[in-house]
């Protein structure tokens, strides 16, 4: 006799009880990576978002998701960056922000930066790596190329 045999069959999930479970999940599609080499490439950064994760103790930790248009061998690829939402002078989000509005724009003790305004369709170059699954991330974002 195997385990299923020995299952109580009379007990039957009606509808009611599969709604009461649990949203179903919608369709997702996985995307293979992006076929970019890493190095440094032009691009635009096309949408920043505030997204939120968990740190290594499980709390919430919050997190700016940068979205860039990256040219590539005459291809155009998405590709995406991430940095804390600390935004001192040490910090990643302040440095690429720097790489995109420039320096001169960012002197001062106070300045404000709306992203959807002031960030977004900024041109700029970015550095791109290979993170440890091989999939192709945006690494560092360079002021754009004098031309």
């Amino acid at each position: 006799m195997t385990d299923f045999d020995q299952l109580d069959t009379t007990d039957t999930m009606t509808d009611t009880d599969f709604d009461q479970r649990s949203d179903p999940v919608e369709s997702i599609t996985f995307n293979e990576a992006p076929d970019i080499e890493p190095g440094v490439y032009p691009a635009v950064l096309t949408s920043i978002e505030k997204r939120m994760g968990t740190d290594d103790a499980g709390n919430p930790d919050p997190f700016w998701s940068w979205t860039f248009a990256v040219q590539a061998a005459g291809e155009t690829v998405e590709l995406r960056g991430s940095s804390s939402t600390a935004h001192g002078p040490n910090s990643k989000a302040f440095a690429w922000t720097v790489a995109l509005v420039g320096s001169a724009r960012m002197s001062g003790s106070n300045i404000r930066i709306d992203p959807a305004v002031d960030l977004v369709g900024c041109a700029c170059q970015v550095d791109v790596r290979l993170n440890a699954s091989g999939y192709p991330k945006v690494k560092a974002v360079i002021a754009p190329a004098k031309v």
